[in-house]
């Protein structure tokens, strides 16, 4: 979803056509934004004994003009294309991700990462790169955690100052529950989060977070049909609710899936 500013309420009707070519299967989103941006993307994957293949292009074309490049026209209608590839592989307990985007057909972002997992543990990490700044790498994370049965706990760390630990425990089919506590070395700032889940029945589920500085986040999602699916999403703070202009930020998308 996209932001416009000076709205309080924003809205994405989002398109997705797939089809099946022989041994490649297209993926076709489209995407419409309440500030008359249209952004649309076209990704195919090929498939062929634990080797996955993705090549995907898109543009975003409208009037603003915020995420424009330097280096290109600030009157131009389309303000960001972009053009990638992603080769993933996995064989038994290992999965390991290769992937880069385009510019001008240099590549610009490269990126790697690669996981292993054995009777419930499991350890993964990446690491990015930005071509046109060295192969020095921009970001790294890594990570571990364990899985058995409705709970799940994983611990995480971005490059080497940020921490997080994560627990998720499923009560029942409908609900479950986690807690979050991150943690940032260079900054010493701490927060802790809880949310839960629930599905109210087979087509609607809300979601609901709140941290340790009393924001509030709340996720709706309803399945209207087999293929159009409604999110609404509300952001608050509950120290600042009564405040002038109002906190809230309300979201609301659609996502049109054709099956």
């Amino acid at each position: 979803m996209q932001k416009k500013n000076g709205d309080a309420v924003d809205s994405t009707l989002k398109y997705t056509q797939k089809q099946k070519v022989e041994d490649f299967d297209v993926t076709v989103n489209g995407k419409l934004f309440n500030n008359g941006n249209v952004e649309a993307d076209v990704e195919t994957e090929y498939k062929k004994q634990g080797i996955v293949l993705i090549v995907k292009g898109g543009l975003l074309a409208g009037e603003d003009t915020k995420e424009v490049d330097a280096d290109e026209s600030k009157e131009s209608k389309i303000f960001r294309d972009s053009a990638g590839f992603e080769l993933k592989y996995s064989h038994k307990h290992f999965k390991g991700t290769v992937g880069g985007d385009f510019k001008r057909k240099n590549v610009k972002k490269f990126n790697v990462s690669g996981a292993t997992d054995y009777e419930g543990f499991f350890v993964g990490g990446s690491a990015s790169f930005n071509t046109e700044k060295g192969y020095k790498p921009s970001s790294y994370s890594w990570g571990l955690g364990y899985s058995k049965g409705d709970f799940t706990t994983i611990l995480e760390s971005e490059e080497s100052n940020k921490f997080k630990i994560a627990v998720r425990q499923d009560l029942n089919k409908d609900l479950s529950g986690a807690v979050e506590f991150k943690h940032d070395l260079k900054k010493k700032e701490s927060n802790f989060a809880t949310g839960v889940q629930y599905k109210i029945d087979g087509a609607q589920t809300l979601k609901v977070k709140v941290d340790d500085a009393q924001k509030v986040n709340l996720g709706y999602i309803v399945d209207v049909s087999k293929d159009l699916k409604t999110l609404v999403h509300l952001e608050t703070n509950l120290k600042t609710l009564s405040g002038t202009p109002s906190p809230a930020k309300v979201s609301l998308g659609f996502v049109y899936e054709p099956k």
